[in-house]
């Protein structure tokens, strides 16, 4: 998987700016110039001067480079979801994309608008109105159309790699990269769990555990597919995620996980031509696979044996009398006050709910637990399920509309797989499938999916499941 960011082809390929007239480039520097001293001048307002908002500076280089070519630009976003930097309402992540969309304005001014037209345009429209009849129950629907902005987001991730990744060299760059970081970001909570003991999400922050549980069946797929030392090279990959994944104590990503292995094992098991094997032998690898990770997670457990309690705190109340009341330690038993307090403001507003991205400003309206247990656990939380949150903030009328959407994803994921036209092709497209398998099942374990990092990887795994049906569609070789 060499890595060449000069590669540029397509029908709609820029030329490249060492080739451009000095007119371009005086343009291109000045429009550059604009865009970095605006990003920054908002980000130190928003930051308040914090030191957060300095972090900005180191990566003027990278901001500079990313609008010299749209491919760099998303390698860039790519890298920016490993970035755990929060301004105002949004994170590092989100506040990347308009540099993604300027990059692309730059390079494809001559883009034909029926390019935008996606087997996903549809259901995306039809959710895009549904939400909208819930800003009248909103608390504060100003907050809730900025916040909308996640939306946003997600197309122009979705739109940027689609648009701009044209071959099988470019997608496997995004994915390697994103590989890499991951893996780096394992070493980093190995590092921490063994020198301190203590739970850490590594520098890519909390949304670590969601990168590790799709690069783990990500990996797996892609060692089962090559040989050599690729495989050695993934396999290596592949240990450390899953020992960081693991040392973060996150259950709800381990279940994701191990559900997303399960159903891309058994797809491999029933239609094993997909890794050019037999089904008998693919039975044999399922079980080899599930015997590696029992190992790797008694060698992970040996490096901080609180892991191993971890998944006992289901059944152990671990409560605390206090003179204010009883502090609750159990995160499920919190989660479930949340959830609680969702599930009535749902039932509050049935039809259209109380405001896309509302739930964090209005809860208090719908909490049935004490104003000390409400401060505690639900205030400025919001409802970590993705299906209950887009049902208590916009009803029955968005909640079937992301449905729609949902469903409309993984047939088109599932559609690449059946349509490969070889084998390659076919492995390709099983990798991304896993990956929009997780994506879906992990939303009913959290919610990262519709807002900050998660939406951005969400609409990146969206765009290169959409590469993949046009390339099918206009009969291009893998």
């Amino acid at each position: 998987m060499d890595v060449d960011f000069e590669e540029n082809t397509g029908m709609n390929a820029a030329p490249s700016i060492s080739g451009a007239p000095l007119q371009k480039e005086f343009r291109f520097a000045v429009l550059s110039g604009i865009a970095l001293s605006l990003l920054f001048a908002v980000a130190q307002a928003l930051g308040n001067g914090s030191t957060a908002s300095l972090i900005l500076l180191p990566v003027a280089a990278l901001l500079l480079l990313a609008l010299s070519s749209p491919e760099l630009a998303l390698v860039g976003l790519t890298l920016f979801l490993f970035i755990d930097l929060h301004l105002s309402l949004f994170v590092g992540a989100v506040l990347f994309t308009p540099i993604v969309a300027l990059s692309f304005v730059l390079h494809h001014r001559d883009f034909a608008w029926k390019e935008f037209s996606t087997p996903l345009s549809k259901p995306l429209l039809l959710f895009g109105l549904a939400v909208l009849p819930s800003l009248l129950n909103a608390l504060n629907p100003f907050a809730c159309i900025e916040k909308m902005y996640n939306l946003v987001a997600f197309l122009i991730a979705m739109y940027g790699v689609l648009l701009t990744t044209r071959t099988p060299a470019a997608m496997r760059r995004l994915v390697l990269v994103f590989l890499v970081m991951t893996a780096l970001t394992g070493a980093d909570v190995i590092r921490v769990a063994v020198a301190t003991g203590k739970r850490d999400y590594g520098f890519a922050g909390v949304l670590f555990v969601d990168y590790a549980g799709i690069a783990v069946n990500a990996v797996a797929l892609m060692a089962l597919f090559t040989k050599g030392w690729r495989r050695f090279a993934l396999l290596i990959l592949g240990i450390v995620i899953g020992m960081g994944l693991i040392l973060t104590q996150t259950r709800n990503a381990w279940i994701a996980t191990a559900l997303t292995l399960t159903v891309s094992l058994g797809y491999l098991i029933r239609y094993p031509e997909i890794a050019g094997v037999t089904r008998k032998r693919m039975i044999t690898i399922a079980a080899f696979c599930v015997g590696a990770l029992v190992l790797l997670a008694v060698a992970t457990i040996s490096l901080n044996p609180a892991v191993g309690t971890r998944a006992t705190d289901i059944t152990n109340p671990n409560t605390q009398e206090t003179a204010e009341g009883i502090i609750i330690r159990n995160t499920l038993l919190t989660r479930m006050i949340i959830w609680d307090t969702a599930l009535q403001a749902f039932l509050a507003h049935p039809v259209i709910g109380i405001g896309m991205y509302g739930f964090i400003d209005a809860s208090f309206e719908y909490t049935r637990v004490p104003q000390l247990l409400y401060e505690l656990y639900v205030r400025g939380n919001s409802a970590h399920i993705t299906y209950l949150g887009v049902a208590a903030e916009t009803g029955l009328v968005g909640l079937t509309a992301f449905l729609f959407l949902i469903v409309s994803i993984i047939r088109l994921g599932a559609g690449t797989v059946r349509r490969a036209a070889d084998l390659q092709e076919r492995r390709y497209a099983a990798v991304a499938f896993s990956a929009l398998i997780y994506c879906t099942l992990s939303m009913f374990l959290t919610d990262a999916w519709i807002y900050g990092q998660g939406i951005v990887l969400f609409g990146i795994i969206v765009g290169l499941v959409q590469v993949l049906q046009r390339r099918q569609r206009e009969g291009s070789p893998a």
